[in-house]
């Protein structure tokens, strides 16, 4: 796939686009690592950043676990996600659609962007622009996806 000509809508937002030519820039070297695009240091930057194991169960069936939330994750969805699987934090439709989107993502190392409006569990549906990006471990498989959200609201103020 060639990861360049992977293009976001003209609506999204900036810090979105941002966070795509930094994953592209890194592309044209090699695949991109976790230190290459160090949750750590993105985090300051982009505080709806977060980092995922999208690894299937033994089953097949996927049920990826949240390693890393940024604060802006933390608040929206007025938990602490870290450690949990998605089983545990989303709605069930949202994770039959991840069952989908994951594994293409994981596949093709395409990016993928959407507009969506969730309800995750404990927090009232929301809308908000989020950015998956895969990224490598050692031996250039996907290992991890590190995804960022914008929430609408947050764009209206």
């Amino acid at each position: 796939m060639d990861h360049q000509s992977y293009v976001l809508p003209e609506d999204a937002p900036s810090e979105i686009a941002e966070l795509l030519e930094r994953w592209k820039r890194v592309c044209k070297q090699h695949p991109p690592t976790q230190v290459d695009l160090s949750f750590d240091e993105l985090v300051v930057e982009y505080p709806g950043l977060f980092l995922v194991d999208p690894t299937p169960e033994l089953d097949g069936s996927l049920d990826p676990i949240f390693v890393r939330a940024g604060p802006e994750c933390k608040k929206r969805i007025r938990k602490d996600m870290e450690g949990l699987p998605y089983s545990r934090s989303i709605n069930p439709r949202v994770l039959a659609q991840v069952n989908r989107i994951y594994p293409h993502i994981i596949a093709t190392g395409e990016p993928h962007y959407w507009e969506i409006t969730n309800a995750l569990y404990g927090a009232p549906p929301q809308q908000y622009h989020r950015l998956l990006l895969p990224l490598y471990d050692a031996g250039g498989s996907a290992s991890h996806l590190l995804g960022l959200c914008i929430w609408i609201d947050d764009q209206l103020e």
